[in-house]
């Protein structure tokens, strides 16, 4: 038999498109859009998970349509979809989930949940795989579960994978359990249950193994598969299997690797490359490192083909590595808990060309855990080689002429090139009117499969506007006229073409430059021949340099003169002297043409290679804080030297012009202020003219001093009256995140805040994340004219514990639950469903319910005391997950 659809179609013939896999939702709250060619994060979830989870987006438009990890189902509008609770997924599988679309429909879905290693600890039997059906009319559009959790395996592992048959006109869905593949095909009369039945591979008995992912390839031939084995001891496999895409059949086994704890798994889109994460075993036999590898299913020996892609310390209280999930760009990411994940930037190809990104992908405010969705495998599918991505290139796509194209309809996503936007031919040519990211559209017929949409993005390279050659006048500041020098060759691209943001190489002959051979190693110390051209590629994309000869001419005429400043040291207390670069450059400058500029230098070495320049600081006045009594100088026409030469200082004794903030108790009545040396001359601005003046008001007084070498400065005072203040407490604990605010009556006294009797000090009077303790609360103003002391109780429950029989975090009970007399605790599971009551004489919860250990989750709990009810919830944490 088949089971239960909600209509029959008689010949399916849709369209698969691939932005169904656009919105992705998974972690602590973290989303990632792709509709624009690139992620962007998204804050807007509301799914929490551990691992496993899966999206669906409109096939055509990209449209976010619903979401869910296995146990809820949540719709577009982030709410949880009508009848979308209570499926017999786990947030804590590997592969919690994966959404189908039923062949021939737009409206209904398929939500297939896995089974969870937890489900099966303390005798139990396990959960099963089962299926959900959404129908998206439901609800008024937002979706509806029509049917939940039918069985089709009664037991099973975290493992699942889907890819289009080899017709393109249906699904197989692939289940992994102990030493058997199950192949279910989901057609439009829904999903057959009889599978086509594999037993190949290591029997994996202890249901703590059951762990770790299952991926077939975009092209429907090739299964990979990790086991995570926890018991008896750490360690993982690592397998490959043919695939055949029109029986569902899986054969010809192939170990590639037993060494490392294994769990993510992923294909490129062309299915050639194959990459699994994983964790390495220590000398203890404990987790370790997290590793990627690749394998070239092309080569002679897959095993042999192994290369490292990431090997990285890591201090991860667990044994998974993180899952691998490809993305609409057919870039792949790699997911470990945190605000960012990483990608491998070009899976197709072979070793580090494939680049691996660390934690390059920001989640914004939100964060990811160890999972990633999980989508159908043939959404990914790609079998486009895309040649010629230079701005202004006839740019190529070429189809593999294996897979049986018959015709093709090409929209180039470039409405700007009118009706060459379009194409019919199967190996079209388009130039793109500019630089930029397209999303080019197309749909193909093929003589063996149903017709089937794909989206590729393509990043056209912008041309560089370079001139056809350059020259290079250094100066011949050596003292021998040999028409030799040492040029900075990045000084020149840096300056006259403006490249910080391009990828630039030296070469010295024209052969080297276009070969990509033999490269300038040191380009900021190259010494030149007489006569000598050098020649400068550029561009960021191998395929679109620009090769630029530069001429370098030695003037061996250049002007040199030496300069002298006397400098007034306007800050002692650092050993600093302050010049006025401008004063300098402006006298400097006066023998030369508009246009040039003057750069300094510290050291002369330096000055010769024209690295590290000195900055002007904008405060105060242009100046530069200067340890030295000289500086090197070049006169500068855009990269050509023009004259060099040296300025030497002498140092006067100077004034060092601060702003001194003092403030005073109100009790005093005033304060004095008095320079902190002796000057010449005193010019108050009130007026008086003494070393030491008497001010009781608040305010700004100024005082312009002479020294006796001449220097002159103005020192500023800045006087704030200290006023008396009081506060107010406001506690709030027994939540899952306690704080004590403290608000002062009196908003213009500064104050400095403490909870930890004075140890530390803050700004303001906002404690929060705070644990159940007694803290000693201090409040004082930063004078210390006036201080207000404390003590708070904060009462609360723990966030977690461990019932492994340790003798610590073995139970669960408010914190110092005996001294609250009358008080009631409640706790629940995720249901709501109570799993045991406390009270304030109890001993607490053990982390059993009927005699049975509880898996690891998060449970609530409801607290009342003295009238008031409290809510929250904690984590139950077992090995394993």
């Amino acid at each position: 038999m088949r089971y239960l659809v909600y209509f029959l179609c008689l010949f399916s013939c849709t369209l698969w498109g691939q932005r169904d896999a656009a919105h992705w939702y998974f972690g602590n709250f973290a989303g990632l859009e792709f509709n624009t060619g690139t992620p962007q994060a998204l804050d807007n979830g509301a799914l929490d998970t551990t691992e496993g989870c899966s999206a669906i987006s409109d096939k055509d438009t990209g449209a976010l349509l619903f979401y869910t990890e296995g146990t809820t189902i949540w719709n577009r509008n982030h709410e949880v979809m009508l009848n979308g609770t209570g499926l017999l997924g786990s947030l804590s599988s590997t592969q919690s989930a994966v959404i189908v679309p039923l062949p021939g429909s737009d409206t209904l879905f398929y939500v297939i949940t896995t089974d969870v290693v937890q489900a099966y600890q303390n005798g139990g039997s396990g959960n099963g795989i089962n299926y959900s059906i959404v129908s998206i009319t439901g609800d008024g559009g937002l979706g509806e579960v029509i049917e939940k959790n039918t069985e089709i395996l009664p037991q099973g592992s975290e493992k699942i994978s889907v890819v289009e048959t080899a017709d393109g006109q249906n699904f197989w869905i692939v289940i992994h359990f102990q030493n058997t593949f199950y192949s279910f095909l989901l057609d439009n009369t829904g999903i057959n249950d009889t599978p086509e039945v594999s037993t190949i591979g290591p029997e994996i008995l202890n249901f703590e193994n059951y762990r770790g992912a299952l991926k077939l390839s975009p092209d429907g031939s090739k299964l990979a598969i990790a086991h995570t084995i926890l018991e008896p001891s750490l360690g993982g496999l690592a397998y490959l299997y043919d695939f055949d895409n029109e029986t569902g059949q899986v054969s010809n086994e192939v170990l590639l690797s037993d060494t490392l704890i294994y769990y993510g798994v992923e294909f490129s889109s062309d299915s050639s490359k194959l990459y699994f994460s994983s964790k390495s075993i220590d000398g203890q036999g404990q987790s370790d490192r997290i590793i990627i590898e690749q394998y070239d299913l092309n080569a002679s020996s897959v095993p042999n083909s192994r290369y490292v892609l990431l090997d990285l310390e890591n201090e991860l209280l667990s044994d998974i590595a993180g899952a691998l999930q490809i993305g609409m760009d057919r870039k792949i990411y790699h997911s470990l808990p945190g605000t960012n994940i990483s990608v491998i930037e070009n899976p197709k190809l072979s070793g580090s060309a494939s680049a691996f990104s660390f934690s390059s992908v920001s989640l914004g405010l939100k964060s990811s855990s160890f999972g990633l969705p999980q989508y159908i495998q043939s959404f990914f599918e790609s079998f486009i080689t895309i040649e010629n991505i230079c701005e202004g290139d006839l740019t190529n796509f070429l189809v593999d002429p294996t897979k049986n194209v018959i015709s093709a309809q090409w929209d180039f996503g470039d409405i700007a090139s009118g009706p060459d936007n379009t194409s019919n031919l199967i190996n079209p040519t388009h130039i793109f009117s500019g630089p930029g990211l397209y999303a080019v559209t197309v749909t193909f017929q093929f003589s063996d499969r149903v017709p089937k949409t794909f989206v590729e993005f393509v990043e056209i390279t912008p041309s560089l506007d370079l001139p056809d050659s350059l020259s290079f006048t250094q100066c011949d500041i050596d003292g021998v006229d040999d028409g030799l020098a040492i040029f900075n060759l990045e000084a020149l691209t840096d300056g006259a073409l403006e490249m910080n943001d391009l990828s630039y190489t030296f070469y010295t002959s024209l052969q080297d430059a276009q070969l990509n051979e033999n490269p300038i190693s040191s380009p900021g110390l190259y010494e030149n021949a007489e006569g000598n051209v050098v020649y400068l590629v550029v561009g960021a994309d191998v395929n679109c340099n620009d090769i630029v000869p530069i001429q370098l001419q030695v003037s061996s005429g250049s002007g040199s003169s030496d300069f002298n400043f006397s400098l007034c040291d306007v800050l002692l207390s650092q050993n600093d002297v302050w010049a006025s670069l401008t004063s300098i450059e402006n006298q400097i400058l006066s023998d030369f043409p508009d246009g040039a500029n003057v750069q300094f230098y510290e050291l002369e070495s330096e000055y010769f290679t024209q690295t590290n320049p000195l900055t002007e600081n904008t405060v105060p006045h242009s100046f530069i804080a200067l340890d030295f009594l000289s500086v090197f100088y070049r006169v500068l026409d855009g990269a050509d030297c023009l004259a060099a030469g040296e300025v030497t200082f002498d140092i006067l004794d100077g004034i060092e012009e601060d702003i001194k903030m003092i403030t005073y108790c109100s009790s005093d009545g005033g304060v004095a202020l008095t320079p902190d040396i002796d000057y010449l001359s005193y010019e108050w601005s009130t007026g008086e003219t003494s070393s030491t003046i008497f001010v009781s008001d608040s305010g700004q007084y100024n005082v312009n001093v002479v020294t006796v070498s001449g220097c002159e400065g103005i020192l500023q005072f800045v006087v704030t009256e200290v006023e008396l203040f009081d506060i107010s407490i406001e506690v709030n604990d027994f939540q899952q995140y306690n704080s004590i605010i403290v608000r002062p009556d009196n908003p213009n006294v500064e104050l400095l805040y403490s909870i930890d009797n004075g140890l530390t000090f803050k700004q303001n009077g906002v404690f929060d994340n705070l644990i159940p303790n007694h803290y000693s609360l201090i409040v004082m103003d930063t004078v210390g004219c006036n201080e207000i002391r404390q003590l708070i109780e904060v009462r609360g429950a723990p966030r977690y514990f461990t019932p492994n029989g340790d003798g610590t975090n073995d139970r669960w009970h408010v914190n110092d639950a005996s001294s609250y007399p009358g008080l009631t605790v409640d706790v629940m599971d995720r249901f709501g469903k109570r799993i045991t009551s406390l009270t304030s004489s109890s001993l607490g919860w053990d982390g059993t319910f009927a005699g049975r250990e509880m898996p690891t989750n998060s449970y609530w709990y409801r607290i009342e005391y003295e009238g008031q009810n409290y809510v929250g919830h904690f984590t139950l944490i077992r090995r394993g997950g």
